[in-house]
């Protein structure tokens, strides 16, 4: 196996060359200091991967973990000019997905008390969207580790971050919608670059979903089931993305048996049913490698492909990385069927 990518630059060329991205007045060697700082990322995910694979095990539990795409990483800088690139969370990212809140509050008191240097940087359940939800209507909970080496051997990664981010399988189900939305409309809810109808869909679904499946509520609590389910099909009559959503789950490719290691990519100018590509790898390293050869291809092409690393990790759960990144096969079956089943409780 490859050995994993060390840091090479220094935090404040990195922070420098975030910068330059930023202005658009980048060089070369700028793109490659970003590089090099978002490959070294994989390092500390498959640290992250083996405790969280630890504690999934006999769990009904998904576990994935993926590294910030190239573009998404120039995408944040722009949209965030006040924090620098060291400053960037989410480079190296785990998911984890619960079929209901009690596990995933368990399962995370579990981890919050594992024993490791690992730094928690969110105190205080500074990013508890479950407790308080966003306005935009996301709900879930994510917590922010930075690296500490319990080995010399592993110092050079010290001070990376990653982001725990846990979801029930209603969360999911919203989240996966709002950025399949995203793929299909260029209506972007998740970055706030959305048309207000949109917006407003996304708000009312994740209220009724949260309601009706979780007895809680999300961004919309004064506002009454009926009116909540009268007001959505009014929007989606305008909009008609519940019957978009439908289309595609029709063609929404099946995959199954996907290897641990897999980049997916996805070309939103295909045919839906071969939309979603899929490259599968023996090692993490080798993945990470493949990665950065199809980034550089599609970058100098103005990116038409959406391409993503993602690695499994599994408990009692199968097919976690068709359940966790959804999105990439255009698979939003979970969230109508919630959002029918809410529907069904009112005479609207």
């Amino acid at each position: 196996m490859a050995r994993s990518t060390a840091p090479e630059y220094s935090r404040g060329r990195v922070n420098h060359a975030g910068r330059a991205i930023r202005r658009d007045e980048s060089s070369y060697e700028d793109h490659v200091v970003v590089e090099n700082f978002r490959r070294s990322h994989s390092h500390i995910l498959n640290a992250f991967q083996a405790s969280l694979r630890s504690r999934a095990r006999n769990k009904d539990v998904t576990v994935a973990q993926r590294l910030k795409r190239k573009y998404t990483i120039y995408d944040k800088l722009k949209r965030r000019p006040n924090f620098s690139l060291t400053e960037m969370q989410d480079i190296a990212g785990c998911r984890l997905i619960f079929k209901n809140t009690n596990d995933l509050y368990d399962f995370r008191a579990s981890y919050l008390s594992a024993r490791f240097n690992h730094v928690l940087l969110t105190q205080n359940d500074r990013f508890d969207y479950m407790t308080s939800p966003k306005s935009d209507g996301y709900r879930g909970l994510h917590d922010v580790y930075e690296y500490k080496a319990s080995r010399i051997s592993g110092s050079p990664w010290n001070k990376l971050r990653i982001e725990l981010q846990y979801r029930t399988i209603y969360q999911h189900a919203w989240a996966t919608a709002v950025e399949v939305a995203g793929l299909l409309t260029d209506n972007e809810h998740k970055f706030g670059r959305a048309a207000a109808e949109y917006e407003e869909f996304f708000c009312l679904a994740s209220e009724m979903i949260a309601r009706t499946f979780e007895a809680s509520n999300s961004c919309r609590p004064d506002v009454s089931l009926r009116e909540l389910v009268s007001r959505f099909h009014e929007v989606d009559r305008e909009i008609g993305l519940l019957n978009l959503f439908r289309q595609y789950n029709r063609v929404a490719p099946s995959v199954y048996g996907i290897d641990r290691n897999a980049i997916l990519i996805f070309n939103k100018r295909a045919d839906p049913e071969k939309r979603t590509e899929m490259l599968r790898f023996s090692s993490f390293s080798d993945a990470v490698k493949k990665l950065g050869e199809l980034e550089h291809a599609n970058f100098a092409k103005e990116d038409p492909y959406d391409v993503v690393l993602v690695r499994s990790v599994t408990g009692t759960s199968s097919g976690s990385i068709e359940s966790a990144f959804r999105n990439y096969f255009a698979d939003t079956r979970e969230f109508v069927s919630y959002i029918e089943q809410a529907s069904d409780l009112v005479d609207y």
